[in-house]
């Protein structure tokens, strides 16, 4: 669907008994430059997607690893999906992936 929307290639599902599904590639010139140097490719959705679940999984293994209270856990959960992110989760995320996040709030 994304590549449809920027008209790289045009997508075509026939359903039925003998259910189809077309692909037909608009702009190959783009296509065969990811071909050819697949390092330079980069995907902002899917990076984004990737340095969420990095944080997430920080997050986590600092409620679980620690000894808090349930309040506490719940206080912190409650920061951490109003976009409040503990210091240590941060200090372990640049760890993990060697960048710092770009979030303003940190607690």
């Amino acid at each position: 669907g994304i590549l449809e929307a920027f008209n790289i290639l045009t997508f075509k599902s026939l359903g039925g008994k003998n259910s189809q599904i077309y692909i037909y590639v608009n702009q190959t010139q783009i296509l065969k430059r990811i071909i050819g140097k697949p390092g330079t490719y980069k995907n902002k959705l899917v990076q984004s997607v990737a340095e969420r679940h990095y944080m997430s999984v920080e997050m986590l293994t600092f409620l679980f690893k620690n000894d808090f209270s349930s309040q506490e856990i719940w206080d912190y959960l409650e920061d951490y999906f109003l976009g409040a992110i503990p210091k240590e989760v941060m200090t372990a995320y640049t760890k993990r992936t060697g960048k710092v996040p770009k979030i303003n709030n940190i607690i």
